[in-house]
């Protein structure tokens, strides 16, 4: 985006509307108005660009009708000001941040065949989980094979998993822990948020021709959007939310009603509604909401080392 050419369609005729109908929690129009009017750039003037989420459309053209008036030279003597043009230049939805800069992180140390078996979930690259007689955390974590799910010089990443509770993991795998759970990154939003794009970001880390794998200090360094908290809990609902209906739909044809039309068998939800149709409907409100987050990004996949 060239900012010094940007023109803003916003009209004072809908920042009222916008205030009461889409965000009645910020005063957007007084944002606005605060932006247009304030001389000085300060406390002032960032507070109101904080108060305003770059996720809604109308309230990111604010931000860029503001940097629009602003000389380049003033923005590079802010931070807070080169770090919003540089996520509007990239098409970001949120900041990014790295897995690295985030959390703890440690390699797994069983291997998958020699372990015994015991009474505590043990994580290996396989969808189903094994067991085994000690723990290795005790704590709420996403789960990264460094290895290719295939191999034989092909690099795919079928999975990666969330465990929470006393749990070991193989050696196959790296835990990450979020430093701080409770305000800065939900566990559930990382694990979300990294699956999505699993293959898109680990994938071009991975190197070699029988044993194709990453190292974990490459994996690290893929960066992630990172909205505010209470915005991570509200994401991780609503994908829930779908995941229960997916579930119902898997299991519908244990005690939905069946029926056969011309020779072909369909399961009818509550006898109204195809579980597969509501399955990939609910499937894909879950893609929509992740690509959402994700917004257009760029530069998230650092580059490999050398061995």
């Amino acid at each position: 985006m060239n900012l010094s050419s940007y023109r803003s369609g916003l009209t004072t005729g809908e920042l009222p509307v916008y205030s009461k109908e889409v965000n009645s929690e910020v005063d957007v129009e007084a944002i606005w108005k605060k932006l247009q009017n304030e001389k000085t750039i300060g406390p002032t003037i960032f507070n109101a660009l904080h108060s305003l989420n770059l996720v809604n459309a109308m309230e990111a053209d604010i931000v860029r009708e503001f940097l629009s008036r602003q000389d380049d030279t003033v923005i590079q003597l802010y931070e807070e000001l080169k770090k919003l043009k540089a996520l509007l230049d990239t098409g970001h939805t949120y900041p990014t941040a790295s897995i690295k800069e985030l959390c703890s992180y440690e390699k797994g140390k069983l291997g998958t065949q020699a372990t015994e078996e015991g009474h505590f979930p043990f994580v290996v690259t396989a969808a189903e989980r094994k067991t085994a007689p000690d723990y290795q955390f005790d704590t709420k974590a996403v789960c990264i094979p460094l290895i290719s799910s295939t191999g034989h010089g092909s690099a795919t990443l079928k999975r990666i998993h969330y465990q929470e509770g006393k749990f070991a993991l193989a050696n196959l795998l790296f835990a990450a822990i979020p430093n701080d759970p409770e305000t800065e990154l939900y566990p559930k939003y990382l694990y979300y948020i990294l699956d999505a794009r699993r293959e898109e970001l680990f994938c071009p880390l991975m190197k070699g021709t029988a044993n194709v794998a990453m190292r974990m200090e490459d994996a690290v360094n893929v960066r992630f959007p990172l909205p505010p908290y209470k915005k991570q809990l509200e994401i991780v609902k609503k994908i829930q939310e779908q995941k229960m209906i997916i579930g119902i739909c898997e299991s519908a044809k244990e005690w939905f009603e069946i029926q056969v039309l011309e020779k072909e068998i369909r399961v009818l939800f509550n006898g109204k509604y195809d579980p597969l149709i509501v399955k990939q409907q609910a499937e894909l409100e879950i893609n929509t909401i992740l690509s959402e987050v994700w917004g257009i990004t760029s530069e998230i996949v650092p580059t490999p080392t050398e061995a």
